[in-house]
C-alpha cells in the first residue's frame, strides 16, 4: 500500500505520527524518521449566492478534510478608508458574508467528525459575554469539535462603528479573550479540591 505523508488514516493506531522507512537499497541499514500526518482544512465566505456552510461542511467531512474555517465582519462601512489586505478591491462576498456562529452551529447539526472554527472572530467587535455563550454553545452542539479563531482585523471604520479604538484594538482584543476565558471557567469551588 502506498503511503500518502498528507493523510491522517495511515495508521489506525497512531493517527498523529507514522515512521516511515527510508526507501535506501544495499547494504545500508535503513533509517527511520518520524513524520507527522498534515491536516487540511477549508474556508470560505458563506454567502446567500455561496453553498451552504452545512452543505459544504458535510460534503468536507465526508471527502476528509480535517476542519472548516468561517470569517467574520459585521458590515463593510459605505465610507471605508482602510487598504483591503488582499488589493485594491474589496471583494463583494465581504459585505454579505454569514454570522460565523449561526452558521457554524448549523454544520454542527449535520456534521459528526470535522472541527470546526472562526476564522477569525473578531472579538474586539463583539460583548465578551454573548461571545463566550455563542463559543460555548457552538462548541456543545458540536460535542467539542469547535476552534476559536481571533483577530483584531483590519477595517478602522468596521471598528469604529462598535466603539473599538484602531490604535488600542490589540489590548482589547487581549482584555476580552481574558475577559471570555474567566466567564468560562469553571466556578472557584470546582476548580480546586479541599485541603
Amino acid at each position: 500500500m502506498s503511503r500518502n505523508r498528507c493523510s491522517d488514516r495511515l495508521d489506525p493506531l497512531d493517527s498523529k505520527t507514522h515512521e516511515l522507512l527510508d526507501g535506501r537499497s544495499g547494504d545500508r541499514p535503513r533509517l527511520k524518521r518520524t513524520v507527522n500526518a498534515m491536516h487540511i482544512g477549508l474556508t470560505m465566505f458563506p454567502t446567500d449566492y455561496a453553498i451552504q456552510p452545512h452543505d459544504l461542511a458535510r460534503e468536507a467531512e465526508a471527502r476528509g478534510f480535517e476542519s472548516l474555517w468561517l470569517p467574520e465582519h459585521s458590515h463593510i462601512p459605505t465610507s471605508r478608508k482602510s487598504p483591503w489586505p488582499g488589493g485594491p478591491e474589496l471583494p463583494k462576498y465581504y459585505t454579505e458574508s454569514y454570522d460565523p456562529f449561526v452558521s457554524l452551529a448549523a454544520a454542527a447539526a449535520v456534521t459528526k467528525t470535522i472541527k470546526l472554527a472562526t476564522g477569525i472572530c473578531l472579538v474586539i467587535q463583539r460583548d465578551p459575554i454573548h461571545t463566550a455563550k455563542e463559543v460555548s454553545t457552538v462548541d456543545r452542539l458540536s460535542s467539542g469539535r469547535f476552534l476559536f479563531g481571533v483577530g483584531a482585523g483590519w477595517n478602522a471604520e468596521e471598528m469604529a462603528d462598535h466603539g473599538t479604538a484602531f490604535e488600542t484594538r490589540f489590548k482589547l482584543m487581549r482584555e476580552r479573550i481574558l475577559a471570555m476565558k474567566e466567564i468560562c471557567a469553571p466556578p472557584a469551588r470546582d476548580r480546586f479540591s479541599p485541603a
